[in-house]
């Protein structure tokens, strides 16, 4: 049987510097196959769940999956309508 073909965000990974995360069900879709033993160069993360301690539990879950904290990870405060109205993805992908 032949080797099954790298997943397309396993051949992006090393070109990725940062990743925005949103909603709880993200947890779900993070594949530890993706990220286990990726080279990563993730110099930004941004996690937007129901508030922040919801944001906390999908960073250290994104963690244990990838191996590695990444560096100064971006909590959203308030879900995803306080994330728009305040546009705090547009500052994220700016820095």
């Amino acid at each position: 049987m032949a080797p099954e073909p790298p997943h397309i965000l396993q051949q992006l990974l090393p070109h990725v510097t940062k990743i925005l995360i949103i909603g709880w069900q993200a947890r779900k879709r993070i594949s530890s196959k993706c990220f286990k033993n990726a080279p990563l160069r993730l110099t930004h993360l941004m996690v937007v769940g129901r508030d922040r301690e919801d944001s906390q539990s999908t960073v250290k879950y994104f963690a244990e999956e990838a191996g590695q904290m990444p560096p100064y990870p971006h909590l959203g405060e308030g879900g995803f309508t306080h994330f728009t109205v305040n546009r705090e993805g547009e500052r994220f992908l700016a820095a």
